[in-house]
């Protein structure tokens, strides 16, 4: 097979490493409560000495669950033709920055990896520009969204798309054995250099990695250590980096193109900075 993994091979291509285990979920909190924990969120971090994916989990968990007490406005970034695709409750409550599978260059029968996938808006579109032959798989540090995406992809019928939960430091994947990756507004959560690192070993030749998310613009100086500070882990302006500093990092794990793509967005710090491998690498 060329371009994509089959679900047939697929305990035989993953390398389940240090995953968070699967428990359940299905806790029913009221308006009241979730607002509450929202609220006092900050000093729940401090008092229980929460490490950095437990508090982005157990944040993000605390958004969606108050999302889903609203009929919610469906995400700018994408279209009314966007929702004839995606589930409701997808299409609704969405975070993505912006519609990024139309830079990814996804082919029919491409295997696609959504990194920090969320409730797998990102992943659905993948799976429709990569046809019933490709695979996507879409990977996320929330339980809770990983459940819903897992929920929205079998009642739409997407069988060949598959959501773990884990972290994006350590994707649970073999060598070099995907075409596309998307980071839709998730790479600000994550440790940048790791995960260029892990991103670089399980791409292709020629593979293309997009990254959409908030830039530090080059004349605005770095806020030193603002992203060790547990308040900061899940506001995405404290650990940006320069698109050139970015550029650097990739280049020192092998991809050889960099370019940056600004949002039509007015924030010009906001936009996609898309990485490909180069083609003589084995």
């Amino acid at each position: 097979m060329t371009g994509i993994f089959s679900f047939t091979l697929y305990t035989r291509i993953v390398k389940i490493r240090n995953m968070c285990p699967e428990k359940s979920r299905e806790i029913n909190l009221t308006l009241d409560q979730v607002q509450s924990a929202l609220l006092s969120f900050d000093q729940k971090v401090v008092e229980k000495k929460l490490g950095k994916h437990e508090v982005i989990e157990k944040y993000f968990e605390l958004q969606a669950r108050l999302a889903a007490f609203s009929q919610g406005e469906p995400n700018p970034a994408y279209s009314q033709d966007d929702s004839k695709i995606l589930p409701v409750g997808v299409y609704r409550f969405t975070t993505g920055m912006q519609h990024v599978i139309p830079f990814a260059g996804i082919k029919r029968n491409d295997a696609v990896l959504d990194v920090g996938c969320g409730i797998g808006a990102d992943a659905y579109f993948a799976a429709v520009a990569s046809g019933p032959l490709g695979r996507v798989l879409g990977i996320d540090v929330c339980g809770y969204l990983i459940d819903r995406a897992k929920a929205w992809a079998a009642d739409k019928g997407f069988r060949h798309v598959r959501f773990v939960h884990g972290p994006a430091e350590e994707l649970p994947l073999s060598d070099r054995i995907i075409d596309a990756a998307v980071l839709n507004h998730s790479f600000h959560l994550m440790d940048h250099e790791q995960v260029i690192k892990e991103l670089a070993r399980v791409m292709k030749r020629m593979g293309r990695v997009i990254i959409a998310d908030v830039f530090r613009q080059p004349d605005a100086p770095p806020k030193k250590g603002a992203f060790e500070q547990p308040s900061n882990w899940i506001h995405f302006a404290a650990g940006a980096k320069s698109f050139d500093e970015y550029r650097e990092m990739a280049k020192k794990y092998g991809f050889h193109s960099s370019r940056f793509v600004r949002s039509s967005g007015a924030d010009p710090s906001c936009g996609c900075m898309i990485i490909e491998r180069m083609p003589t690498l084995a």
